[in-house]
């Protein structure tokens, strides 16, 4: 009960523009429109398939980005994930490390690993399923020191969700 009224404030929130992102993103990558993704099922897992898999523009169905589990020249280890861009460039590689309540990964810029990456910022995924919690992503700002939040409320898995970032300590959610 209540679940379709829920879902009408969901469905019925502002989106808006996120130009001040965490961490420095390319602006080849930002768009000035709304851009809905279209992610697979194993998006949020941490086993990938070895021809990995696309992120999509849920419209056109054109590939933005793909991940897979190794690029040439790199071993897979299990634990690296790289993102390539629509050409099949490596841009940033995202490496899983262990933590006790959450999925923790540093998101590196570029193509190698060795000797030393450039992290651009480490982000922790805190989700349990089946318990209705939201899926909540907590990312370091390598600019302020503090942490940001990416966060999805609603029905993630039936594609009728929000997407927000919270900025710092108590700041204020942008849908």
């Amino acid at each position: 009960m209540g679940a379709a009224l829920s879902m009408q404030k969901f469905l019925a929130t502002p989106l808006a523009a996120q130009w001040k992102f965490p961490f420095v993103v390319n602006p080849r990558f930002c768009r000035r429109r709304v851009t809905t993704l279209e992610l697979t099922d194993n998006f949020w897992t941490h086993t990938i398939d070895i021809n990995g898999y696309a992120v999509r523009e849920a419209e056109s169905g054109r590939v933005l980005f793909r991940v897979i589990p190794t690029i040439e020249g790199e071993l897979s280890d299990g634990r690296t994930k790289w993102l390539l861009d629509e050409y099949g460039i490596p841009v940033a590689h995202l490496t899983h490390r262990d933590h006790p309540t959450a999925a923790t990964y540093d998101v590196c810029l570029g193509k190698r690993r060795s000797p030393q990456p450039k992290v651009l910022t480490t982000f922790k995924i805190k989700f349990v399923p089946g318990r209705g919690e939201p899926l909540l992503a907590e990312v370091d700002d390598p600019h302020t020191g503090g942490k940001s939040r990416i966060g999805c409320h609603g029905m993630w898995r039936q594609r009728a969700a929000v997407l927000y970032l919270e900025r710092g300590r108590g700041g204020r959610r942008e849908p």
